[in-house]
């Protein structure tokens, strides 16, 4: 029981609840805004990033970004398209999945902005509360990290 991490658990249950929860009350096309906008903001945030540490622009990096965009694309409209027919079913499963997929990109996008603006707080809360982070630093903080929680973090223990 040791080897699994509950607080990274528990945050990936409460993610799967809330954009279900979105996935139902909201339509398709903000779906695809906030997919949009996660993939933008996650793009330049990389590419200043990368500016930030002296790496330079990555040509091959941005082109995988968006092939894995228009790839998700693809999918949602074959998905869309194989179940037109029933129309309720195949909207909430996409707008779904394209809000999972939005999360993942501004929770990346909020870690490329911590190396732009290493010494803004807000940017660094968001992107811990976004990602397990801020669960990590709780269960330190109380002093309940395992040697499995973080692979070679507080060895000690």
């Amino acid at each position: 029981m040791n080897n699994i991490d509950v607080a990274a658990q528990l945050k990936s249950l409460i993610a799967l609840l809330i954009t279900g929860f979105f996935s139902i009350i909201t339509d398709f096309a903000f779906a695809f805004i906030a997919l949009f906008a996660g993939f933008t903001f996650n793009f330049l945030c990389g590419m200043a990033a990368d500016i930030a540490v002296e790496k330079g622009f990555d040509m091959v990096k941005a082109k995988e970004g968006v092939k894995l965009f228009g790839f998700y694309v693809v999918v949602v409209f074959v998905v869309f398209l194989i179940t037109y027919f029933k129309p309720d079913l195949p909207e909430i499963l996409i707008v779904y999945f394209t809000l999972i997929v939005s999360y993942f990109y501004f929770t990346n996008a909020f870690k490329n902005a911590t190396i732009i603006f290493p010494k803004d707080k807000a940017i660094r809360f968001i992107y811990e509360l976004l990602s397990t982070e801020v669960f990590f630093n709780l269960k330190r903080h109380l002093g309940l990290m395992f040697k499995n929680n973080r692979g070679h973090e507080d060895e000690e223990n």
